[in-house]
């Protein structure tokens, strides 16, 4: 079952304000150049082209010097695309390496090296080595705990990362738990119409869909097709994702006829999306 795309907050893009170091200038001006060009790269969906420059931006930094920030910034971008490529074993030693650099540099107990301990534990995710995984998203959570508090959004990625690997384990109550305390952070602190909610709400509708709880399940997506509708408006494809999900769970509920008029209403909203734009 497809979930909403988020918005997700980059190590690279974190750390970019800090990046003004005493590297020479020539060197300093390479640097952003290269990287420039591989992040527009990234952006166009070019990858390969991406991974190149930023190999080249890594080799850039290494040879000019220490240059601990830059040098964290390049080794999350490249990390990134490696991710991105399913190259998961090359991305996996720069997070490692980029984690080490911050805590050295900024102390155990800073922000940005909990952010940098949620990139490494999505990583591990992927991986499927759940293990390290949770281990490395509560260690960003206990520094978030000592530095923003338990219920600071900067948490919400950690306790949704940390809900999905409980619920590939079968550890369904504890992931329900997980994924309602996201929940409530995010309408805390965005409102509860922000896209973020959506997404949370689909992710809880999905675990209930799994345990078979239908009725738990259908509320949280007719909510999250709601607040769609309102915001993006009835016709986005984003209604056409809520709408795909709401059907699948009609089906698996024996309630086909219903599925029926959902999917035949998703459909129709994404062959509008398709059409092409006229112009004047």
């Amino acid at each position: 079952m497809r979930k909403l795309a988020a918005t997700a907050v980059t190590m690279a893009a974190l750390v970019a304000p800090l990046a003004a170091q005493k590297a020479p200038p020539a060197k300093q001006d390479s640097w952003r150049t290269t990287m420039n060009a591989g992040t527009a790269a990234e952006k166009r969906g070019r990858l390969a082209e991406a991974e190149t420059l930023f190999n080249a931006a890594l080799n850039q930094v290494e040879t000019s010097g220490r240059n601990d920030q830059r040098l964290v910034q390049t080794l999350s971008a490249l990390s990134g695309i490696y991710e991105k490529e399913g190259k998961y074993s090359d991305a996996e030693p720069l997070c490692l390496r980029a984690v080490q650099i911050w805590e050295v540099s900024l102390g155990q107990s800073n922000p940005i090296v909990a952010r940098s301990y949620t990139q490494l534990a999505d990583l591990y995710r992927l991986e499927k080595k759940y293990d390290d995984a949770e281990g490395a998203y509560q260690r960003s959570l206990a520094i978030l705990d000592r530095t923003a508090g338990a219920n600071n959004r900067a948490a919400a990625p950690d306790l949704k990362g940390l809900a999905e690997i409980y619920r590939n384990l079968g550890k369904y109550e504890e992931a329900e738990r997980l994924y309602r305390r996201s929940i409530a952070i995010w309408q805390e602190s965005l409102g509860p119409d922000h896209p973020f909610v959506v997404e949370n709400l689909n992710d809880l509708a999905s675990l209930y869909t799994a345990e078979g709880k239908y009725s738990d399940a259908e509320p949280l997506y007719q909510r999250s097709l709601a607040i769609v509708e309102h915001s993006l408006g009835p016709d986005s494809p984003q209604a056409a994702q809520c709408l795909e999900n709401y059907a699948a769970l009609l089906r698996k509920a024996n309630r086909a006829a219903e599925a029926d008029k959902v999917e035949a209403r998703a459909k129709a909203i994404r062959e509008k999306n398709s059409k092409p734009t006229e112009t004047n």
